[in-house]
């Protein structure tokens, strides 16, 4: 399913949202248990992305002793 228009935008508080929408719910359970699945074709997921992954060359590591 597709979510767009001014209903979904409200809700999400992002301006002008389109996003194909998956709901994942585990059968029988109480109360109600789920996963919603958004893949965001607009606005731009990335364009302003200021995220640092494991495969960026800036990225920190950390290790702890035992």
């Amino acid at each position: 399913m597709v979510i767009s228009g001014t209903q979904f935008s409200r809700y999400m508080l992002i301006d002008g949202i389109e996003a194909e929408h998956c709901t994942l719910a585990l059968p029988n359970s109480t109360p109600r248990l789920e996963v919603q699945l958004l893949r965001f074709r607009h606005p731009d997921p990335m364009a302003n992305a200021d995220i640092t992954t494991p495969s960026d060359s800036s990225a920190s590591t950390t290790s702890a002793s035992p």
